[in-house]
């Protein structure tokens, strides 16, 4: 299944803007946001839920430490 990398940026920055109550841009740093590992395993499970996938470790959080870093490894999970 093909993703696209535009639109899983835009469900993370519209997640993160959700729960951390703060705008947030797609060039967004997750460590500069004050993202926590509660934080993270939070996001990642949206991710999983939202992408149909089982489950995503949420070392890839910490490998892909952006919005749009983690947006473009995403979108090329098969």
């Amino acid at each position: 299944m093909a993703r696209d990398a535009k639109q899983i940026s835009e469900f993370i920055v519209q997640w993160l803007g959700e729960q951390l109550g703060q705008q947030v841009g797609d060039s967004a740093e997750f460590t500069a946001l004050g993202l926590d590992s509660l934080d993270a395993v939070r996001m990642t499970d949206a991710l999983a839920a939202k992408l149909g996938v089982d489950e995503l470790p949420v070392a890839v959080v910490l490998e892909h430490p952006s919005v749009s870093a983690l947006a473009t490894h995403l979108a090329t999970l098969p």
